[in-house]
């Protein structure tokens, strides 16, 4: 499992950004603001990795088939051992798919 790993960060209010994160479970929770979990983007498999409070505080950052999802999200890509970069294919699917669904008040 990389040590580091390109992924997708959107901020409430903010549009996405490609960043490089420590792979570890401790570094996406501090990136969510909590405790995190994932759900698989029927789209293009990638994983939505969002603080488990997420449907309930803050302002609504996006619209999803999960519900209005509140506050910082990743986007990553996941093999059998764990989060692996994502590829210039997948960024693109990922912010694309987060301009789709981006909450407007």
């Amino acid at each position: 499992m990389p040590d580091m790993i390109k992924a997708v960060i959107q901020h409430t209010g903010a549009l996405s950004e490609i960043s490089e994160i420590e792979n570890s479970i401790e570094a996406v929770n501090r990136i969510v603001g909590g405790l995190s979990t994932e759900v698989t983007i029927p789209e293009n498999g990638l994983k939505l990795i969002m603080n488990v409070n997420s449907k309930r505080k803050g302002n609504p950052n996006l619209k999803t088939l999960w519900g209005r999802i509140f506050g910082t999200v990743i986007i990553a890509a996941k093999e059998q051992n764990g989060y692996v970069s994502l590829t210039p294919e997948q960024i693109q699917s990922a912010r694309g798919w987060l301009l789709k669904h981006t909450w407007e008040a």
